[in-house]
C-alpha cells in the first residue's frame, strides 16, 4: 500500500485526477468504479475538466448506494453526475448504476448482471474512501455482506448514517480491480489509517483492512479539509 500525502488540497485534487486520467491511458473501453461522498467531488469536477480523458471509450459504475431516488440529495448517482456534468457528462459514453426505483432485490440482480459483463471482472480503477469506523463501500463492520463470496453486489444496513439501506459491491470485485485509489481528506482520517496499520485490526470490524490483500492500492491522504 502507497500512502501518499498532500498537505495542499489542490495538489491532492490534481494528482487524484492524475492518477484517474492514467487509468484511461489503455485501448479500448475503460471501466472505472466511483464511490460517494463529499471527498470526491472536486476531484470529479477536475476530472470532466480534462481534455486527456477519452469519455467516448469511458464506462463508469457506482461503487455503493443508498436506497433512495436518484434525484435525492443523498444519492451517490445525484453527486456523481452532477459533479461530471460540467464538461463530461454528454460525452460520456455510460454510467451505470443501481436502479433504486426498484425493490431492493431487482436493483441487486439488475446490477449484478450489469458488472458481471466487466471484462474479467476487473475494473482498471476503482475509487473508494474509509469511513471513520472502516467501512469501504457500504460494507460496514460486522456485515453478513463481507463474508459473500459467489456474488458481486449486495444490500447492507447501518444505524450509523441516516439511510439505513445500503446497495454495494462486495469484497470479491473490489478486490480484483487493477488498481485501487483511497481519497482520505481530514486529520481524523489519520487515525483511520493509524488503526487500519493495527495488528488487531480485523476485516471484520474494520472492512478497509481488506485493502492490505491487494497488490495495487495507492491512497492519497490531504490532513486539511
Amino acid at each position: 500500500m502507497d500512502i501518499q500525502t498532500f498537505h495542499e488540497k489542490s495538489l491532492f485534487i490534481t494528482e487524484s485526477a492524475h492518477v484517474f486520467s492514467r487509468a484511461c491511458a489503455k485501448p479500448g473501453p475503460i471501466h472505472i468504479a466511483l464511490s460517494g461522498g463529499s471527498t470526491p467531488v472536486p476531484i470529479y469536477r477536475a476530472i470532466g475538466g480534462r481534455a486527456d480523458i477519452p469519455f467516448d471509450r469511458l464506462e463508469l459504475y457506482q461503487v455503493d448506494e443508498r436506497y433512495v431516488r436518484s434525484d435525492h440529495p443523498d444519492s451517490n448517482h445525484r453527486m456523481i453526475t452532477q459533479s461530471l456534468r460540467v464538461s463530461a457528462q454528454h460525452k460520456l459514453k455510460k454510467f451505470h448504476s443501481f436502479d433504486t426505483s426498484l425493490p431492493i432485490d431487482e436493483a441487486l440482480n439488475e446490477y449484478e448482471h450489469t458488472v458481471a459483463r466487466v471484462p474479467e471482472r476487473s475494473f482498471d480503477l476503482m475509487v473508494l474512501g474509509i469511513g471513520q469506523d472502516g467501512h469501504i463501500a457500504s460494507l460496514f463492520p460486522f456485515s453478513d455482506a463481507l463474508s459473500m463470496e459467489k456474488h458481486l453486489v449486495a444490500h447492507t444496513q447501518t444505524e450509523t448514517f441516516a439511510v439505513h439501506d445500503r446497495l454495494t459491491l462486495t469484497l470479491p470485485i473490489i478486490l480484483k480491480s487493477k488498481k485501487i485509489l483511497v481519497l482520505l481528506n481530514g486529520m481524523e482520517k489519520h487515525q483511520v489509517l493509524e488503526k487500519m496499520k493495527k495488528e488487531e485490526t480485523t476485516i471484520e470490524n474494520f472492512p478497509a483492512k481488506a485493502l492490505f490483500q491487494h497488490p495495487n492500492v495507492l491512497v492519497h491522504f490531504c490532513p486539511t479539509d
